[in-house]
């Protein structure tokens, strides 16, 4: 995907002059307050207790506030977006302000917000392996490389020693899978569900973060979404017959919105005769819930409760 940079050469160099890494100082890690972190990109000097931390991306912050650090008082978003998720819990994000850094990375920005330690999703990105160190101590990884969202998730957390709150939220969540399975009942046997959206005049069947759900669940997902690694298969207006098979779709909405990715199809008679929309199981999630995190993965989950016990 290609990416616009908002910087200024010259606020770039005067970050690198404000905001010197740890490693620059002492190499003793009680002298400095730092420790060796081997990160996917190599090895990071971050500090022993962060206390200003930074997600480059929405759901950095999550795995942040997930692991128990301390946010920065500015965070970055998506440009949709006026807030951080609602999902997120309210006390550990109250008074922290946000601005917008994707698709546009505004480094200057980011640079005001100080923070001691940053968690960079979007390494797939190489700006942000030399910007972002320049800024503050970086682990940086690829968290859209096909890889599941949870195998990031729990090798961070043992990169940043922060395993036993890992372990806390699987806890967590598996009480929760519990607890949706049983409250869903047998209105999950035999289901078929398809995660699906539209644009561009072409419908798109993709998992990512949303079929580890219905994994979990134990309930069906169409096959075509799990093909080329998970980013599934594209089909025409004209082959929706292909979905006949599907009880439940599911798609995603915008911020502040009540119409879906699948609203344009409304009125398609090839849409309309399909029997998930006949018969009304078609719903749709906060964009931001598919792309894979702590407390959304949590959220997605009381959505489908929600969805299939309603």
């Amino acid at each position: 995907m290609n990416r616009r940079f908002h910087r200024s050469v010259a606020g770039v160099a005067a970050m690198a002059t404000a905001f010197a890494v740890g490693a620059c100082g002492s190499d003793s890690e009680s002298d400095s307050g730092t420790r060796s972190v081997e990160s996917p990109n190599g090895t990071v000097e971050i500090p022993t207790d962060p206390q200003a931390a930074l997600g480059m991306y929405t759901t950095d912050v999550d795995v942040l506030l997930t692991l128990g650090f301390p946010l920065a008082k500015l965070q970055p978003i998506r440009a949709e977006y006026d807030s951080l998720p609602s999902y997120l819990p309210s006390d550990a994000i109250e008074g922290v302000q946000t601005f917008a850094n994707f698709p546009e990375f505004d480094y200057e920005t980011l640079a005001t917000a100080d923070p001691d330690f940053i968690l960079n999703s979007l390494a797939y990105e190489p700006d942000t392996l030399t910007t972002l160190p320049e800024i503050a101590p970086t682990y940086s990884y690829n968290g859209f490389d096909g890889t599941p969202w949870r195998e990031h998730f729990e090798q961070t957390a043992r990169d940043l020693d922060r395993t036993e709150q890992y372990d806390a939220w699987t806890k967590t969540y598996e009480d929760r899978i519990a607890e949706v399975k049983e409250a869903i009942g047998s209105r999950a046997d035999g289901l078929t569900v398809a995660p699906a959206s539209f644009f561009d005049g072409q419908v798109y069947l993709a998992c990512q973060a949303i079929c580890s759900v219905y994994d979990d669940l134990g309930i069906d997902v169409y096959e075509g979404a799990r093909s080329n690694d998970g980013k599934g298969v594209t089909i025409s207006v004209e082959e929706l017959s292909q979905l006949s098979d599907v009880d439940v779709l599911v798609t995603t909405k915008g911020a502040d919105s009540d119409e879906n990715s699948l609203t344009p199809l409304e009125g398609n008679p090839l849409y309309m005769n399909l029997p998930a929309v006949q018969n009304g199981q078609v719903f749709a999630f906060q964009r931001d819930l598919i792309f894979g995190s702590p407390s959304g993965q949590l959220a997605l989950l009381d959505q489908v409760e929600q969805d299939l016990t309603s």
